[in-house]
């Protein structure tokens, strides 16, 4: 019994005239094939039928049989996503002789409403272009560009142009600061008291009051209303209302932390600003400091994050 792997078989297929002659052609049409796309494939489609997502794609140049190297992918990405109305993201990979092409459809299946008019996509923050991709327009800025706020992103002009209403995505690396501050010494409310300051009565949209007294009242006070239908039976509802105004008075005391509870509620407050601060961000890195003192707890983070910054400025016409 021998034991072989893939060089002994090919060794032992040296033998056979049949053997040498498959492999010959085997690399043979490899080689002439390895230039060209062999198929496209769809992955992430559920709205569209492949057959039209190829189509729309076939549109921007990216079809079986086209050279490799003639398929700038950056280029095609923008302008599938320009010829169509119903796909939001795509990304073209190649493995081996096939193009796959990754997408996201508009969650509706049918294109937005397209705004009339031009504009351009200026940036609402300061940082760091880390990715661009352009709808409509011609792209103003480049990947490691540093911005500040207004600066022109995507043009209101094409690659042609002509004027448009420019659109895309633009993400960079946003730098900012979240601070929390708690005191050690605080007045916190202990209880609340509803007093009534008036009762008045509504007939045929006939106002009348039959009680009032707003004596005894702290300096500081809320007023709620409270209003009530007068029904029949319990049933038919008359033209009679009962209003109640009430005086809400909060009692409160002086409360005095620890350094533990001062750690553990800014914590928590950090916890909550941090959260709200990345609410349409994705955290890069932070930086945290702290300071304890006499007056109270302070929290501070520096931030990176990256973020959408482009804004549409609609041109007069």
């Amino acid at each position: 019994h021998k034991i072989g792997g893939a060089v002994s078989l090919l060794y032992s297929a040296l033998g056979h005239l049949g053997a040498i002659i498959a492999i010959g052609v085997f690399l043979l049409f490899y080689l002439l094939l390895s230039g060209d796309v062999f198929d496209v494939r769809i992955e992430g489609n559920s709205i569209s039928t492949e057959q039209t997502m190829i189509d729309e794609i076939a549109k921007g140049g990216l079809y079986s049989g086209v050279r490799w190297s003639d398929v700038d992918t950056s280029t095609l990405e923008s302008q599938i996503l320009s010829l169509s109305d119903e796909i939001a993201w795509v990304n073209i990979n190649r493995r081996g002789l096939v193009a796959y092409v990754s997408l996201r459809e508009r969650e509706s299946g049918t294109a937005p409403e397209r705004p009339s008019g031009y504009a351009n996509v200026v940036s609402r923050y300061e940082g760091v272009v880390e990715d661009i991709t352009v709808e409509r327009g011609s792209a103003a800025v480049k990947v490691g560009e540093t911005i500040k706020r207004g600066d022109l992103l995507i043009s209101a002009f094409d690659a042609n142009g002509d004027p448009v209403y420019a659109a895309g995505n633009v993400s960079a690396r946003v730098f900012g600061e979240i601070s929390v501050f708690v005191p050690r010494v605080e007045e916190a409310c202990t209880a609340k008291e509803y007093r009534v300051i008036e009762k008045n009565i509504n007939i045929f949209n006939f106002f009348a009051k039959f009680f009032k007294n707003y004596r005894n009242l702290p300096v500081e006070y809320d007023i709620i209303k409270d209003e009530r239908q007068i029904l029949l039976a319990g049933r038919k509802a008359l033209p009679i209302r009962l209003i109640t105004k009430y005086a809400v008075i909060n009692h409160t005391e002086e409360l005095q932390r620890t350094d533990e509870e001062l750690l553990s509620l800014a914590k928590r407050a950090h916890e909550s600003a941090l959260l709200s601060y990345l609410a349409d961000a994705e955290l890069i890195s932070i930086q945290t400091t702290t300071s304890l003192t006499e007056a109270g707890y302070t929290v501070r983070s520096q931030i990176c994050m990256l973020k959408e910054i482009g804004e549409a400025i609609p041109l007069a016409p």
